[in-house]
């Protein structure tokens, strides 16, 4: 039966997963960087005034890098695609160079703008900044915002390699701003300045740009040749594509805001309890979502473009399912193993044994609203991949839904539940956009296969039942020594994980099949 399942993916879902778990080790290497640039700052300089004005520029620039990635790539990759099919892959060479010379010229303008106005900007976004932080802010804040009109660039050229297929070398390219950073912290104690290490950053942002013209022009020279149409060239964008991504992104930044508001009713310390349990259920999660998405949003523009519904249903389970497989375990685990992973992660003495209960609540709670969030998040780019889908009016109905159930969830439940009201509203909000999303892809006539979603509640099933498993095999130790605690973890989740596996190969997951036989190949050489 492994080898049935095996066999029953394609060559393309095979590509496909593995490009997935490319970008996913690529975006996990930014991940381990990130955490240890924080980690340096913590050794060499500690919980200083210099290092909260560094903090301040890195949040407040790296977010709007953030969202500028997910921004352009979203909107321009299905129309990139369509005109890769219709005029050939070659024709993209130059289509967006308008749009790139519009694009950093009004940014620029916005940012030198931003630049000479940045003491007023600092007051403005943290007025609890320290009088001693205030001036290293403005510097470091006025240093960062030359990266925003590179990241708008190389977000333009990662659409084109994503449109092209190309998916793991905008993730390659984009870990050298975070090396550049590292490599220059680890000279803070040979009395280097921290602004050095803010100038290196904007270095390696310049050089993942030099980096990314190159992909691309590589990428468009093995192109397939193709006639290109008389006349100018232009990106055809829709306006209604891009209002729904844009209000997708307002919805997101309204619930964090809200999760924000609603914790701070919650009593002293619950705000950190909130963020610090979600840290914890969804760094990995987040990061295989956005590994999944970047992969299967080009695969279902391609269906979208060539107009076969049939095969753009199937990618959308096959993307529900592929996401589930490993993101199913993740999630039950932590909801099983909640309550002993916050004992190793979390009891220094800090938080006392009631911080510690509601914190281990809270990521077991958050950790089903990831899983949740996963399939939510391949319908929303499925119908945002569609350029013949009513976008718009999906977008708000996903979203004004969404937080009706959130906010009616909160004030319910706030009272007798405190902060757990707050996960509970997510998880009901996220509930409320699945079935919309199921009932919206019928709307637009992708039925998904009773087949397909068979299988996907299996992943689901078996990924509880493996988590039952590490759960009861961990609760046999009891009050066990941190570091005992600590092996138990990792050595019930690797058992039941590898039990999960073999039982889904069996009963036919096309995933477990396949990464069955990858490890049986990689074993025996």
């Amino acid at each position: 039966m492994a080898e049935m399942a095996g066999d029953y993916m394609s060559p393309r879902e095979r590509n496909s997963l593995i490009s997935v778990l490319r970008v996913l080790a690529l975006r996990g290497i930014g991940v381990v960087l990130g955490i240890a640039s924080a980690f340096l700052l913590a050794v060499f300089l500690g919980a200083s005034a210099i290092v909260d004005a560094y903090f301040f520029a890195r949040r407040t620039i790296g977010s709007v890098q953030s969202i500028s990635d997910v921004l352009i790539e979203t909107l321009m990759v299905p129309s990139l695609v369509a005109h890769a099919r219709k005029d050939g892959a070659a024709s993209l060479r130059g289509l967006s160079r308008r749009l790139e010379w519009v694009t950093f010229a009004v940014a620029a303008v916005i940012c030198t703008v931003l630049a000479l106005a940045a003491g007023p900007v600092v007051d403005t976004l943290a007025p609890g900044l320290a009088p001693e932080s205030r001036g290293p802010a403005m510097l470091y804040f006025a240093i960062l915002l030359i990266t925003i009109p590179i990241t708008l660039i190389a977000a333009i050229k990662s659409a084109t390699l994503l449109a092209l297929r190309h998916f793991s070398r905008p993730a390659m390219a984009r870990l050298l701003p975070r090396l550049a950073l590292v490599a220059v912290l680890l000279l803070v104690p040979l009395g280097v300045d921290l602004s050095w290490a803010v100038v290196a950053f904007v270095i390696g942002n310049a050089l993942m740009l030099l980096i990314f013209f190159r992909l691309a022009e590589r990428a468009l020279s093995q192109a397939p040749a193709a006639p290109i149409p008389e006349g100018k060239r232009r990106i055809g964008l829709s306006a209604g594509h891009g209002v729904a991504i844009i209000i997708f992104a307002i919805g997101t930044l309204i619930e964090t805001t809200l999760d924000t508001y609603f914790a701070s009713l919650a009593g002293v310390g619950a705000l950190a309890v909130l963020t610090i349990g979600q840290r914890i259920s969804n760094v990995g999660a987040s990061e295989l979502n956005r590994s999944l998405l970047a992969v299967y949003y080009t695969n279902f523009a391609e269906y979208a473009a060539e107009g076969n519904r049939l095969a753009f249903a199937r990618e959308v389970t096959t993307a529900m399912r592929s996401g589930l497989f490993f993101l199913a375990p993740l999630g039950f685990y932590l909801f099983a193993l909640a309550e002993p992973l916050c004992r190793v992660l979390l009891d220094f003495g800090a938080f006392d044994d009631a911080a510690l209960a509601l914190t281990a609540q809270v990521v077991a709670l958050v950790a089903i609203a990831t899983v949740l969030r996963s399939p939510v998040a391949v319908i929303e780019n499925a119908v945002l991949s569609d350029m013949s889908a009513r976008h718009i009016p999906f977008a708000t109905l996903s979203i004004v839904l969404g937080l009706a159930a959130r906010i009616g969830v909160a004030l319910t439940l706030l009272p007798s539940l405190g902060l757990l009201a707050v996960v509970w509203s997510a998880i009901a909000s996220t509930a409320v956009k699945l079935a919309l999303g199921m009932i919206w892809l019928r709307i637009e006539g992708l039925r998904l296969a009773a087949a397909d979603l068979r299988r996907i509640a299996v992943v689901l099933g078996l990924g509880m039942a493996a988590a039952a498993l590490a759960g009861g095999l961990v609760s046999l130790l009891g009050d066990a020594p941190r570091g005992v605690l600590a092996l138990a973890l990792v050595g019930a989740s690797a058992a039941s994980f590898a039990a999960y596996v073999a039982v889904a190969a069996r009963v036919g997951v096309p995933e477990a099949g396949w990464l069955g036989d990858a490890l049986r190949r990689k074993l025996s050489r």
